[in-house]
């Protein structure tokens, strides 16, 4: 487990020049305007966490990662699990501070700093914060995270096995399965279940969707290490 750490912090330290001072300057960015025109807006920093992974893909493709990897002193299962735990780490911290924001936007109610909060779009934005739906917003933050979550680890999962240049089209593809899928779940999502509509419910609703992420990725670690690992000899 501790060499699975150390590798999970090399991958941070490889994206830190690439993409951190972004994510950060992004993150703060969809902060403010979640203060500013509500909670939900706060579903913004966890796409953020895009510039903290996309350098790891970029560089492994440019600079041929593989050999630098295959020299280090760690097993190549650990090297490739560490790989999707980093992922996962990514889109879990943003979910994170996503829904700190979320909560404070809800006492801050930066909005009235506008001067005329009774026409139009501000009307929307001022129920939003003066009619909160806590429970809701927490689950949305919470399904955003796993849905960008799982859709990363299977491109990184299809681009090890299959190999980078055809990401493209394996992107492609997901996405119009992701696509359909997502147009059948929302029509046949009321009558299946209906989200949880209390505080504790939507916390407990979390905790397990997180928890079945987390169980994905390493799912989607050990497929791909047990690929890589019989490629390779």
């Amino acid at each position: 487990m501790r060499e699975i750490l150390k590798l999970v912090h090399m991958d941070y330290i490889c994206a830190k020049p690439i993409g951190l001072i972004f994510y950060i300057i992004a993150s703060f960015m969809f902060s403010i305007l979640a203060l500013m025109f509500g909670p939900i807006v706060s579903s913004f920093v966890i796409f953020t966490s895009m510039s903290m992974v996309f350098p790891i893909q970029v560089l492994e493709t440019k600079n041929d990662f593989g050999k630098l990897y295959g020299i280090l002193p760690a097993d190549r299962k650990n090297i490739t699990i560490a790989r999707f735990i980093y992922f996962f780490a990514c889109f879990f911290v943003s979910e994170m501070i996503s829904i700190i924001v979320s909560v404070l936007s809800f006492f801050i109610k930066l909005y009235r700093i506008f001067p005329d909060t009774t026409q139009g779009f501000m009307m929307f934005v001022e129920d939003n914060f003066e009619k909160p739906n806590y429970p809701l917003c927490f689950e949305i933050l919470a399904i955003v995270f796993a849905v960008f979550c799982i859709f990363f680890l299977y491109i990184e999962m299809m681009g090890q096995i299959f190999g980078r240049e055809k990401e493209f089209k394996i992107i492609m593809i997901t996405l119009m399965v992701l696509f359909f899928s997502g147009l059948l779940f929302f029509k046949l999502s009321d009558s299946i279940f209906s989200l949880p509509e209390t505080i504790p419910g939507a916390l407990l609703f979390m905790i397990v969707l997180n928890i079945i992420v987390f169980g994905v990725c390493i799912i989607f670690s050990k497929v791909t290490a047990k690929k890589i690992i019989v490629r390779e000899l």
